[in-house]
């Protein structure tokens, strides 16, 4: 019935894999071993942030809230660009002065709607030369209006201060989850 050539190169398998192991234990040797998941190491902690300017980018026209405070020319100009350019959903470090970070927050060319929200920032940091801003942004949904555009490219300025992050934390990366 059975395969007796089978059965038996089987058996020497598996008794030279126990002999290895066995081996391999004997040494002091941890090659064998199955390791556990270990705890999640990374740090993850809410930031304050505050978005100082809102546009809505379409075909046929484009919107900008008023700035709320004056901002460099540099991270405006960059600003500008980045809203006016239909970019990926994402967030992206636009400029950066001793005080603070500046942040374009994009949902990328959406369905009419109200834009976003942004419900909050957090920074996981495996090491502080290694740090990600993680931004968590919902849609604000509206009836589409036929006679205007029918997709937008929604953006955000946002600034994060520096004295918020632990001391000597550097951005080095930014995710955007959520719906938008």
């Amino acid at each position: 019935m059975f395969n007796r050539k089978r059965i038996l190169a089987a058996l020497v398998a598996g008794a030279t894999v126990l002999s290895a192991c066995s081996a391999a234990e004997e040494r002091g040797s941890n090659a064998y071993a199955v390791t556990a998941p270990v705890a999640d190491a990374s740090a993850r902690m809410e930031l304050s942030f505050e978005v100082l300017q809102n546009t809505a980018t379409g075909d046929m026209y484009s919107w900008s809230s008023e700035l709320r405070e004056e901002v460099d020319h540099t991270v405006l100009f960059r600003y500008n660009e980045y809203s006016e350019a239909i970019v990926a959903p994402g967030g992206y470090t636009i400029g950066e002065t001793e005080e603070s970070y500046y942040i374009c927050v994009s949902s990328g060319k959406q369905p009419v709607g109200e834009g976003f929200v942004i419900e909050g920032i957090m920074l996981e940091t495996m090491n502080f030369k290694d740090s990600l801003l993680k931004i968590e942004a919902a849609p604000i949904n509206a009836e589409a209006n036929s006679s205007i555009d029918t997709e937008k490219n929604y953006t955000a300025l946002v600034r994060i201060l520096k004295s918020e992050l632990p001391p000597g934390a550097v951005i080095n990366g930014v995710s955007l989850t959520g719906g938008i």
